[in-house]
């Protein structure tokens, strides 16, 4: 390249090219986002080596209310984005968990929410209702990078990259909105679900197939909060019938 080059774009080349290298390298899901939590202290000492053992809502409550109790006990949320929806080829849910208080909530997750609600809507006396409106919300949430901690360097042994928490980076008005954005980033999803089988094509057939054999798989995805369209995917693909047979099947075991 001449000089000319480097005098006249060489600003805007070399500072775009600093300013993408600098950015966290994020993956964006697309989804209804839920959340759960799990509730857990650690026990034991240097000594004997530490363990943690997990407890019931009422039981954390309590142990909050003693100093000495509360300095080991932690409420970590479970975040999952329903992926599915989007594209029901996945054959996954989207899942995060984050400790309330260290550093990933308090550096990366809070301040992404408040980006969205406003300064101070994940502080004391807001925090609930700003939850309320998030979770269950169509979001576009990004995968990136966990704090570091110190003397860890937080990589994944198998993949040797660090491992990942939830940044919300928008919440969509519903389904479409998000389904909408979701196509821009990743284009449109191709549909790899079989059709219905002509050999399930006796009703009786049908029944009896749903009552031994889909319908206690179905209970237990449902026992372990899979979302309901890694439920239907994974059914239809298993059985081979249309993802609307098993849609039919949730509607008619799952209380609404």
């Amino acid at each position: 390249m001449s000089e000319n080059f480097w005098e006249t774009y060489g600003d805007e080349v070399i500072g775009e090219a600093e300013k993408v290298a600098a950015e966290e390298l994020v993956r964006s899901q697309f989804g209804k986002l839920t959340a759960s939590n799990r509730y857990f202290y650690f026990s034991g000492s240097p000594e004997t080596g530490w363990g943690v053992e997990e407890i019931e809502l009422a039981e954390y409550l309590e142990r909050m209310k003693d100093k000495r109790l509360a300095r080991s006990t932690r409420c970590e949320v479970i975040f999952q984005v329903d992926v599915q929806e989007m594209n029901p080829s996945l054959e996954w849910t989207w899942t995060r968990k984050v400790q309330v208080g260290d550093a990933d909530w308090r550096k990366t997750l809070v301040p992404s929410v408040e980006e969205i609600y406003g300064k101070g809507s994940m502080g004391d006396g807001r925090r609930a209702e700003t939850l309320g409106k998030l979770i269950g919300s169509y979001v576009e949430a990004h995968d990136v990078p966990q704090q570091p901690k110190r003397g860890d360097k937080h990589l994944n042994r198998e993949t040797g990259e660090p491992y990942g928490t939830i940044r919300i980076a928008r919440v969509f008005a519903s389904k479409e909105e998000c389904y909408q954005e979701y196509v821009k980033v990743f284009g449109e999803p191709e549909s790899t679900l079989p059709d219905f089988p002509e050999t399930y094509g006796e009703i009786e057939t049908w029944e009896m197939i749903k009552e031994n054999d889909i319908l206690p798989e179905m209970e237990e995805m449902l026992g372990k909060e899979m979302g309901e369209n890694a439920i239907i995917t994974l059914l239809s693909k298993k059985f081979g019938v249309a993802p609307g047979f098993i849609q039919e099947m949730l509607d008619e075991y799952v209380p609404v």
